[in-house]
């Protein structure tokens, strides 16, 4: 295998790949211990909580007795916030049990049954995002190897910045889906005019690994070098060895390959027209977009605004697509993320399935104490999400998901 070298002679591969492990170790939580462990602390709480039940109970009524409603009040209140505690600590707790008992008993699932022909498109909701940020959610998102993909980011930046901070983040925003497309279609016409399919093979996995080396190159100057390393590794260089395994051992899937670059970017801003809603937040800005899905739209002279026209006749043509993932542009999608939420909501029976996604996790390896308490938080909710699922309770988060 060749790999880039670094000025040390040092491989990419040596260097960077498998020092990540997934943020939430799940191999202990196929273990009985963790099951005996979640029991143990779901009895201790509410034996604990009975025991002050008990206790606090007779001084309640006493006060009651005696007419001292202040300190009944008071009393009351108390109780009523560490309820709310106890509470809290119980659903985790409950929720970390059946997430346990699901490792357990969970097999690999059998691959899915082939997808039908589906149009996806990816949209990008985006607010005064720096470059690295926007542009390593859209490769990621690009990347998905489903053919005729469409990826839109859906820029929320003010269409008339006053300060030059913001006006460069608009210029780059702006700019980014035109250069990702220029790169993705030269890989794209070189993968196609591959002699064979180990060569396709070998020239997207050399695009890859140059990606990968760039970005690894760039991560301790960054504001992020754990994103970075992570993005680099689990979704570029993960591929690139994917598809050179394939070519050393002849299984190259030619039409995936290529379809891993059909891909067609772009951008959007609803701010620029005054018919869309100028509400400060993600949802209009979702809704503003998705809206305008399956129509020819053309901007009337003088107003400014965008105008339904027929087909053929306008500035603007908005596909209609079979499904929609949501993906904010602070997070990443990992190869085959699409593909599987696609298969889950093609599945016979789920016809009239809405809404499907995959729990999150933080990027491990944050480099200060607040990135990693915050991402803390995160796989906690990751163990909530998967006890949930035992209820078919799993709340959406807003993150990412597929709609139908």
């Amino acid at each position: 295998m060749t790999m880039p070298k670094f000025p040390s002679g040092q491989s990419l591969l040596a260097r960077h790949v498998g020092q990540f492990a997934p943020p939430i170790a799940e191999a202990p939580w196929s273990r009985r211990r963790e099951v005996v462990v979640s029991v143990i602390g779901v009895g201790f709480t509410l034996l604990a909580t009975v025991f002050v039940g008990v206790e606090q109970a007779p001084v309640l009524a006493a006060e009651l007795r005696a007419g001292a409603w202040g300190q009944a009040a008071g009393h009351v209140a108390f109780l009523g916030v560490a309820g709310l505690l106890v509470y809290g600590g119980l659903v985790y707790q409950i929720t970390r049990l059946l997430y346990a008992r699901r490792r357990q008993s969970r097999r690999p699932s059998a691959p899915p049954s082939p997808r039908q022909p589906a149009q996806l498109s990816i949209l990008v909701p985006s607010y005064k995002e720096e470059r690295a940020v926007i542009e390593q959610t859209l490769l990621s998102a690009a990347l998905q190897e489903l053919p005729g993909l469409r990826v839109t980011l859906l820029i929320d930046n003010p269409p008339d910045p006053t300060s030059a901070d913001d006006r460069a983040l608009l210029a780059t925003a702006r700019a980014i889906p035109g250069e990702l497309q220029r790169r993705l279609d030269a890989v794209r016409t070189a993968v196609a005019a591959a002699p064979d399919d180990v060569a396709a093979a070998e020239r997207a996995a050399d695009w890859l690994e140059s990606e990968a080396e760039a970005w690894l190159a760039a991560a301790d100057n960054s504001d992020s070098p754990h994103t970075a390393r992570f993005f680099a590794c689990e979704i570029l260089l993960d591929r690139a060895i994917a598809w050179r395994e394939a070519a050393a051992a002849g299984t190259v899937d030619r039409a995936r390959l290529e379809a891993t670059f059909d891909v067609t970017l772009s951008s959007f801003e609803r701010k620029r027209y005054p018919n869309l809603s100028q509400e400060a937040n993600k949802a209009m800005n979702l809704n503003s977009y998705i809206g305008l899905m399956g129509r020819e739209w053309t901007v009337e002279p003088g107003t400014g605004e965008l105008r339904a026209v027929g087909v053929g006749e306008g500035d603007l043509a908005i596909p209609r697509p079979d499904f929609i993932i949501a993906l904010d542009a602070d997070s990443l999608i990992l190869p085959g993320y699409a593909e599987t939420l696609l298969a889950e909501m093609q599945r016979p029976g789920n016809e009239r399935l809405a809404i499907c996604q995959t729990p999150y996790s933080a990027i491990p390896d944050a480099p200060g104490t607040l990135e990693r308490v915050a991402g803390a938080t995160t796989d906690v909710q990751y163990i909530i999400h998967q006890g949930f699922t035992a209820w078919d309770g799993t709340y959406w988060v807003g993150a990412n998901a597929m709609m139908r």
